[in-house]
C-alpha cells in the first residue's frame, strides 16, 4: 500500500472524525441509565395496573357474592312468611272447625228441646219457624268467617313479601353503589399514579 493510504487509515480525514464524533454524542444521549429508568417506570406502571385490575376483579366478586347473599336472605324471609301464613291459615281452619263443632253441639242440644216446641207448633193456627241455631244457619257464618280470615292472612302475607322484595332491591342498590364508589376510587388512584413522574 502507498504511504498516503496508510496515513489516511491511521488518521481519518476531519470529516470522518466529525461524523464519528456526532454518532458518539447520540449514543451518549441514549445512554443505558435512561433506558433502565424507562423500563423501571414501565414495570411500575404495569404492576400498578395489574394491582388495580386485581382490586377491581375482587370488588366485582365481592359485589356478586353480596348480591347473591341478599337474594338468598330475601328468599328465606319470603319462605318464612309463607310458612307463617300457612300456620295461620291452618289455625284459622282449626278454629272454624271448633266453632262448627260447638255449633253442631248447640244445634243437637236444641234438637232435643224441639219436640216440645214442634208439638206446640203442630197445634192449629201456629207455624213453626226454624231458629237461627239450625245447622244450616251455622255453616254459612263459620265458612264466611274462615274465608274472610284466610283472605286477611293472604293479604298480610303479600304485604310482608312486598316489603321483603322492596328491602332486597334497596340492599342490592346500596351494594352496587358502594361497589361503584370503590371502583371509582381505584380508577382515580390509578390515574393519579400514572400522572406522577
Amino acid at each position: 500500500t502507498s504511504e498516503p493510504a496508510a496515513q489516511e487509515a491511521r488518521n481519518p480525514p476531519p470529516q470522518a472524525q466529525e461524523h464519528h464524533g456526532h454518532r458518539h454524542e447520540e449514543a451518549v444521549v441514549h445512554a443505558p441509565p435512561a433506558d433502565h429508568t424507562c423500563a423501571a417506570d414501565d414495570q411500575r406502571r404495569i404492576a400498578a395496573e395489574q394491582r388495580a385490575a386485581d382490586d377491581l376483579a375482587k370488588i366485582d366478586r365481592e359485589t356478586a357474592d353480596r348480591v347473591k347473599q341478599a337474594e338468598q336472605d330475601a328468599a328465606n324471609q319470603e319462605r318464612a312468611a309463607d310458612e307463617e301464613a300457612e300456620c295461620q291459615r291452618q289455625q284459622a281452619q282449626q278454629e272454624a272447625e271448633q266453632q262448627q263443632r260447638d255449633a253442631d253441639a248447640a244445634a243437637a242440644a236444641q234438637a232435643e228441646a224441639k219436640p216440645k216446641v214442634m208439638r206446640r207448633a203442630e197445634q192449629p193456627g201456629t207455624v213453626f219457624h226454624q231458629g237461627p241455631n239450625d245447622r244450616t244457619e251455622f255453616n254459612k257464618p263459620v265458612t264466611e268467617v274462615l274465608e274472610k280470615r284466610k283472605g286477611e292472612i293472604n293479604a298480610d302475607n303479600e304485604e310482608k313479601k312486598t316489603a321483603i322484595r322492596k328491602k332486597l332491591e334497596q340492599n342490592k342498590a346500596d351494594i352496587l353503589v358502594a361497589a361503584e364508589r370503590k371502583r371509582n376510587e381505584i380508577q382515580a388512584q390509578m390515574k393519579q399514579d400514572q400522572q406522577q413522574p
